[in-house]
């Protein structure tokens, strides 16, 4: 299931972009779900050779059990879609899953649900 995009601005002179990612829970690993991000920037950077940049958390919440946490990760991309990282998994128990997507900079934050086995 896709993350939906949360615009954010950027680490750099003058970065903006979207930052969006992918999970993927199933029934073969009950109460895992794993997630990769990935981020979309234009702009300049504020160091020579680096792309545009954001350390983005994902925050999660059980609906079913109550259970929360999060997991963090430097987003970094230019025009093109960057992972951030290989895939994390969290643990996030079975049930109905809600799933905020945040910035460390100005940004507009998404939210969605996901069903984990």
């Amino acid at each position: 299931m896709n993350i939906p995009d949360t615009a954010t601005v950027a680490h750099g002179i003058a970065c903006g972009g979207r930052i969006g990612g992918v999970t993927v829970a199933t029934d073969s690993l009950p109460g895992l779900v794993y997630v990769r991000l990935n981020g979309t920037f234009v702009g300049v950077s504020s160091t020579p050779g680096v792309l545009c940049s954001v350390f983005a958390t994902l925050h999660w919440r059980n609906l079913d059990t109550g259970a929360a946490g999060s997991w963090s990760a430097d987003v970094s991309g230019g025009l093109l879609d960057f992972p951030a990282e290989p895939w994390a998994h969290l643990e996030t128990g079975s049930g109905r899953v809600e799933v905020t997507l945040t910035t460390d900079r100005p940004h507009i934050p998404s939210i969605t649900q996901i069903n984990v086995y």
